[in-house]
């Protein structure tokens, strides 16, 4: 009858509203990753700069100082 229909549809609404929900905390999280991984990078450009130039290049030198791998996503 109708309350079959009716609950048939309200567990269809529930189970998007999930799969919604999971979608948007998905997004969310591969945003923070993204906004993460370019501060780390410009912070590794900054590094990079920063040691190439005269006296941290020799110090870095003698220390063994190498070079930092930026983030690539898989």
């Amino acid at each position: 009858g109708i309350r079959d229909v009716l609950g048939s549809r309200g567990s269809e609404m529930c189970i998007r509203d999930s799969i919604n929900n999971q979608y948007n905390a998905f997004v969310s999280a591969q945003a923070t990753i993204e906004r993460a991984a370019a501060a780390y990078n410009q912070s590794v450009e900054s590094y990079e700069t920063t040691t190439a130039q005269f006296p941290a290049n020799v110090i870095s030198g003698i220390w063994g100082v190498r070079e930092i791998s930026r983030f690539a996503p898989q």
